[in-house]
């Protein structure tokens, strides 16, 4: 990590190539490890991976306390909060099967709150990632604005290409429920920090009228919801975007997450590659039966067992195929429709935040046990 000097600090449209290469970028803000032993099924580490595998998820940013885990497959780029080890702090993970992880260069810029990373694009050329996890006190959000404006004064060079994480403030009254306006200080240290860098909030640029929210407070929190977890990119690089999503995912925190492809002209259009037996299969009591069912018989002198599996193999691949057509879609139906009543209920004006709150809460616990 290279530190930089001279930095005080106070205390987180559719593109035109849908078919090219392209790597993917998603932000979510967590609440601890889970459990602390890595092999354990409740350790967030290995539902990060196994949502970024899933998902081909190229690099995530995540607020929260770091573990330096599962190396072969990730590379972690992480700063610290400087008093507290154990939570806050800013990270970007890196899926190693589908970025360039071998020249990354890192900056801390406030310690355990802004991080720059430099990592390569698809096509090759360099892309700046800021992640974000601002202070929640007003005072201090709107400082800590000014603080990032006034390094990147200094060091023109490493303005970034995309910033994301959780900013602890909205910049307009419609990504609060109850609706309202947030302190003007905060909002304005942003708007110039923002327009200094040349960003803006792709999510909001494609829906510009749509309700919805990525962070919900408890019932004894005031149950109110809010969209500060969001992702600016450069206005040059927002025509290579698509497919802006705001989602819940399998990890059981009270953050959403946002998402965005993105790609180049020079990206190669690049196919499904070659059929893989769905390891969801491996459940299914109906296609196992039928497995064991067309199992081989031993060998003998007559019987050329290599040809005999290669035609049980072709035959569990075609009856594999067959089924997937029929579950996946009805799995991925069922989480369409969930997120659509999600979507639903945040735009809905008319529910009190009770009623929000308890909707919202059973439809998100819905979709974590459809997904895993």
């Amino acid at each position: 990590m290279t530190p930089l000097p001279n930095l005080h600090h106070s205390e987180s449209t559719q593109a035109r190539l849908r078919t090219g290469a392209d790597l993917e970028k998603r932000i979510q803000r967590h609440h601890g490890n889970g459990s602390p032993n890595v092999h354990s099924a409740d350790n967030k580490w290995f539902e990060i991976w196994q949502i970024m595998r899933e998902q081909k998820v190229g690099a995530l940013l995540r607020q929260t306390d770091i573990m330096n885990l599962l190396g072969r497959v990730i590379r972690l780029e992480h700063s610290k909060h400087p008093l507290t080890a154990n939570a806050k702090g800013v990270a970007i993970v890196l899926n190693k099967n589908m970025v360039e992880t071998t020249d990354i260069r890192t900056w801390e810029i406030v310690p355990g709150r802004a991080m720059l990373t430099k990592m390569k694009n698809v096509d090759g050329s360099a892309l700046l990632v800021l992640g974000i996890y601002a202070p929640n006190a007003p005072g201090e959000n709107a400082t800590f604005w000014t603080t990032i404006k006034s390094y990147f004064e200094a060091h023109p060079t490493l303005k970034p290409d995309i910033m994301a994480g959780d900013f602890n403030m909205v910049e307009d009254a419609i990504d609060r429920f109850p609706t309202r306006a947030d302190n003007n200080p905060p909002v304005n240290a942003f708007d110039d920090l923002k327009s200094f860098l040349g960003l803006i909030d792709g999510w909001r640029e494609t829906f510009p009228t749509t309700r919805a929210y990525t962070y919900h407070q408890t019932q004894a929190q005031g149950g109110s919801e809010s969209r500060i977890d969001r992702m600016y990119v450069k206005e040059g690089l927002f025509e290579q975007t698509f497919e802006w999503q705001i989602q819940t995912v399998g990890i059981r925190t009270n953050h959403r997450m946002v998402s965005v492809r993105m790609t180049t002209e020079e990206s190669p259009t690049v196919g499904h590659g070659r059929w893989v037996w769905p390891a969801h299969l491996s459940a299914d009591k109906r296609k196992m039966d039928e497995l064991e069912a067309r199992n081989p018989e031993e060998r003998d002198d007559s019987d050329n067992f290599q040809t005999r599996w290669v035609e049980f193999k072709n035959g569990m691949c075609e009856k594999g195929r067959e089924r997937s057509k029929v579950q996946i879609p009805r799995i991925t139906q069922e989480l369409t429709d969930l997120e659509d009543k999600i979507q639903a209920i945040d735009a809905d004006g008319t529910l009190s935040k009770e009623e929000r709150r308890l909707s919202g809460a059973v439809l998100i616990e819905k979709v974590h046990c459809a997904k895993y």
